[in-house]
Formats: structure tokens, C-alpha cells, sequence
């Protein structure tokens, strides 16, 4: 049985259609995606600046306590 040019026609806008519905879709989740990544990325950073900042204090105390004992000699 030959296909003729406009069944083939019908069933690629068919498809073009369900496809455009399906990308949709997918851009709606990467979206999703997109702002999930954000707000870890946030957390990311403000945990290292934490860390960072913790390292430096426990650094300035060691320091200041090294400083004092070798002082108190």
C-alpha cells in the first residue's frame, strides 16, 4: 500500500505537534531545575563564606593563644 505525500504530511504536523507539546514540557522542568540549582548554589556559598570565616577566627585564636602562652614564659 503507497503512502501518498499528504497522509506523510498529516502524520509529520502529527508529530511536530506532539512534540512541541512534549518540549514544552521539558522546558517547564528545566525551569524547575534551573531555580533548584540556584538556591543550592546560594546555600553553597553561604556555607563556604561560613567555613571561611570559622578557619580565620579559630586561626586568630590559636594565634592569640599561642602568643599569650609563650608571653606568660
Amino acid at each position: 500500500m503507497a503512502v501518498t505525500s499528504q497522509e506523510v504530511q498529516i502524520q509529520l504536523n502529527a508529530h511536530e505537534d506532539i512534540c512541541a507539546v512534549r518540549y514544552e514540557g521539558i522546558e517547564k522542568q528545566m525551569t524547575g531545575v534551573n531555580a533548584r540549582l540556584k538556591r543550592i548554589e546560594s546555600l553553597y556559598l553561604q556555607v563556604a563564606g561560613t567555613a571561611i570565616i570559622l578557619l580565620i577566627g579559630g586561626y586568630v585564636y590559636l594565634i592569640d593563644t599561642i602568643k599569650q602562652l609563650l608571653g606568660g614564659l
